[in-house]
């Protein structure tokens, strides 16, 4: 009986060991997850800023262009053959009627003039042109910057957004390097109500999902590269977003490889963008998936997660205030 006690409580120490161990063990893996999924989170942002950099430095390219057209326009103008002009009357002008009547050169005056002011007419309108173009440029990369501020000031916090705003803001960050690979984007979005999301994740998932079919078409020989993106309400408490490309595809075996940290098939990629993403819609009670029907035939990834429209929240909060009130009310008073 002893020895039975003995060998028990032998047996429960090395269990007590084993739990021990075994919950250092979780902890640590834990933490190792927690490290991982922060750096990748790190990651994707690294990603999506040197996204917005490569953007702006698209349409820097833009207004470098514009502005030495302008320059080079400017320079052309004709103004040395007007100073010249003046001059010339200046000189004669104690018998400015002789000279146009009169001298050679007086007598092309005219003409000249005529067809000078037309030239100059034409050159001032590609000037502005060209300054339009500036502006709009500058403007873009106002509305870049806007927006990434705007998404870098918001941080892990739920709030009121506007879907299909959050969407075309995600398109603008990346709409001059769409232009410059003649890429068209279809908008296909139901109209929803605003929903509380956390817009910082969803932005950094769209900003990815865009790039990523940029790319896709970037590299495939499609001469008519479209992306379509699709929002719509699954039921009643689901919402989809889809990001579709007919770009280069994707191989069977990839479609769920793609989300793994590390792994990418771009020549410059460095495997965290999906990564990040996949991992932002689980943190959103969602889920990222992609579907192809092989290399050549494009790719649609779909986006779906909770569906937390405002107003329908406000209206059951101000329910349960009312049920509160009504039954505080009725609440008997103690004699």
């Amino acid at each position: 009986m002893v020895e039975r006690t003995r060998q028990l409580m032998q047996a429960n120490e090395e269990l007590r060991r084993e739990i021990g161990e075994r919950e250092r063990a979780e902890r640590k893996l834990r933490g190792v997850q927690e490290e991982l999924v922060e750096t990748a989170h790190r990651a994707g942002m690294a990603e999506i800023a040197t996204g917005v950099l490569h953007n702006v430095g698209n349409v820097l390219t833009s207004v470098n262009v514009s502005s030495n057209l302008a320059m080079e326009k400017i320079r052309k103008l004709g103004v040395q053959d007007m100073v010249k002009v003046a001059q010339l009357l200046e000189q004669h002008q104690d018998d400015l009627g002789r000279f146009i009547t009169e001298d050679r050169r007086g007598r092309h005056l005219a003409p000249f003039l005529i067809d000078l002011s037309r030239y100059m007419v034409q050159q001032e309108e590609e000037i502005i042109a060209e300054l339009k173009s500036l502006q709009k440029n500058i403007d873009h990369i106002k509305e870049i910057i806007a927006v990434q501020q705007s998404n870098a000031r918001i941080t892990g916090f739920v709030q009121e957004v506007n879907l299909s705003q959050v969407i075309d803001d995600a398109i603008q960050i990346n709409a001059a390097s769409m232009e410059r690979h003649r890429i068209v984007i279809v908008r296909e979005y139901e109209d929803l109500p605003l929903v509380l999301v956390e817009k910082q994740k969803l932005m950094q998932i769209l900003i990815n999902l865009l790039s990523n079919a940029k790319h896709a078409l970037r590299d495939c020989e499609n001469p008519d590269k479209k992306i379509v993106v699709r929002l719509k309400r699954l039921g009643t408490d689901r919402v989809q977003i889809e990001v579709q490309d007919n770009g280069m595809g994707i191989e069977e075996r990839n479609l769920t490889r793609i989300f793994a940290h590390g792994f990418t098939t771009k020549k410059d990629g460095h495997g965290f963008g999906l990564h990040g993403a996949a991992l932002h819609a689980k943190e959103m009670g969602g889920a990222l998936v992609a579907r192809s029907d092989g290399p050549g035939q494009g790719a649609v990834f779909t986006l779906e997660f909770p569906f937390r429209a405002v107003e329908k929240l406000k209206r059951g909060e101000a329910e349960q205030r009312r049920s509160s009130r009504s039954e505080s009310s009725q609440t008997p008073a103690l004699a």
